[in-house]
């Protein structure tokens, strides 16, 4: 009876240096899978030593949608293992591996294996879950993300200096109108613009020069709050 037999040993996050193409770099050991059995005796297992085989790679999105396949044609070494790099093989379809999105969603990588080495009798070997990014950010993007975060500090901190600034070109003209800080009216008890009046049409002079001084002051004020905010 054949069994296909393989044992997996390692798939980590590889960097094939700084000028190249990052990768997923997956190493295994691969069993014969036309392994003997006789009456009585238990199947001994062995390694497919000097053999060439074609491993394909799919990565699959979180919604279980094709995203990536590649394939790798290859020769097991003298032990029979395998070390290939995913993102460097043969892209049988979807986007290309550098243009997958990293963005914390779940993914899953399914493996397939052909004994013959012809890319054309595949069959499922594993699927597991693919829960890492397998690429640094490059030095222009954390540059750029520096960049960035000054940017936006310097930025808080201008808004909050025209902020304060607004803020004390609105108490100026509340003030001026009469007002609290707050917007409700202040009775000025001081301020007895007609209390030197002898006759009601000087009061009625007296108060439409103070009112005359507060629309201007008020005038002002908006002219320099509107200037602020340009």
């Amino acid at each position: 009876m054949k069994k296909i037999l393989l044992l997996l040993l390692l798939i980590v996050a590889g960097f094939q240096g700084f000028s190249q193409t990052p990768g997923i770099s997956y190493q295994a050991v691969i069993l014969n899978p036309n392994t003997k059995e006789l009456p009585g005796v238990n199947a001994q297992t062995s390694i497919l030593a000097n053999s060439n085989v074609a491993v394909r790679f799919t990565v699959m999105n979180e919604s279980y949608e094709q995203e990536y396949q590649e394939y790798h044609q290859t020769k097991t070494d003298a032990y029979g293992m395998i070390n290939l790099l995913i993102g460097h093989g043969t892209r049988i379809s979807g986007s290309y591996f550098e243009d997958i999105l990293w963005i914390g969603l779940s993914k899953k990588l399914k493996i397939d294996i052909d004994f013959s080495g012809t890319g054309n009798n595949f069959v499922l070997l594993s699927e597991q879950n693919l829960t890492y990014m397998p690429q640094p950010a490059s030095t222009e993007t954390l540059q750029l993300i520096s960049d960035n975060t000054i940017k936006i500090l310097e930025e808080e901190v201008r808004a909050m200096e025209e902020e304060a600034i607004l803020q004390t070109e609105l108490n100026t003209t509340q003030t001026g109108a009469g007002l609290n800080a707050d917007g409700t009216y202040a009775a000025n008890t001081s301020a007895n613009y007609i209390s030197g009046s002898t006759s009601l049409q000087d009061a009625a002079n007296d108060l439409d020069a103070q009112a005359k001084v507060n629309a201007d002051a008020i005038a002002t004020n908006n002219t320099n709050v509107k200037a602020e905010l340009d």
